[in-house]
């Protein structure tokens, strides 16, 4: 195909202003971290509603995903990431637009909760809502977005900071999601916020998307790699 073609880079066809990307960590804590510890050594652990287990090694990474946000099987088990986005967002303006992306359903909860109660008005853009031109015209502050709805054919450059407070399994998804702020229509310099758990999965998911690795594969060697030693 490239006998009769001619690829160029955005960067080297677009003059878009920079953005550079940041980490923020939390401590989990109680029960936060016994249940963390509990799913990923014996895949199995006790909650207030009963015993959740997880039957392979993929639904294991996503408990574990789960428990870093705070959440287990829909119960609330801690608040710490909730706490470090609380103290994230105390950085900006109440009336900086931000995007906050996020995997799970109770992930966009707790976001809506955080935004409102520091004044900010929120809107939601995920699998079952879709308030996206509300926060485009401006009528709202915080956008919280599903990351797989926040991919091809979305624009939003109306905000120049995007906060993660939980990422998905898929490089494509991640990279798309980046490219809704950092496009064509974007004015100015920005930045990308990662809030990831200490000593968590989430920064083996972090390192894989770094460096532009099949996640899932990924994650699961990081363990093998941690179990052989």
């Amino acid at each position: 195909m490239f006998l009769i073609a001619h690829r160029v880079m955005t960067k080297d066809v677009f003059d878009l202003p920079e953005f550079i990307s940041e980490t923020r960590t939390c401590q989990l804590t109680g029960d936060e971290r016994r249940i963390y510890n509990e799913m990923d050594k014996d895949m199995c652990t006790a909650i207030a509603d009963g015993v959740v287990t997880a039957q392979n090694a993929l639904v294991k990474l996503l408990r574990l995903q789960e428990i870093t946000s705070g959440y287990l099987d829909g119960q609330p088990i801690g608040e710490s990431k909730k706490k470090l986005l609380a103290d994230v967002l105390e950085d900006f303006d109440r009336k900086e637009p931000i995007v906050i992306f996020a995997r799970f359903t109770n992930d966009l909860s707790a976001i809506k909760q955080v935004a409102e109660s520091q004044g900010r008005s929120y809107a939601e853009l995920s699998g079952h809502v879709n308030e996206l031109s509300q926060w485009q015209i401006g009528n709202k502050d915080v956008l919280g977005v599903q990351i797989k709805s926040g991919r091809e054919g979305v624009d939003f450059t109306r905000a120049r900071y995007s906060i993660y407070y939980s990422l998905g399994f898929s490089l494509g998804d991640y990279e798309q999601s980046i490219k809704r702020l950092d496009r064509p229509g974007q004015l100015r310099p920005g930045m990308y916020i990662h809030l990831l758990a200490e000593e968590s999965v989430d920064f083996k998911v972090m390192q894989a998307l770094t460096k532009r690795q099949e996640v899932v594969s990924s994650v699961l060697d990081q363990y093998r790699e941690v179990s052989s030693s």
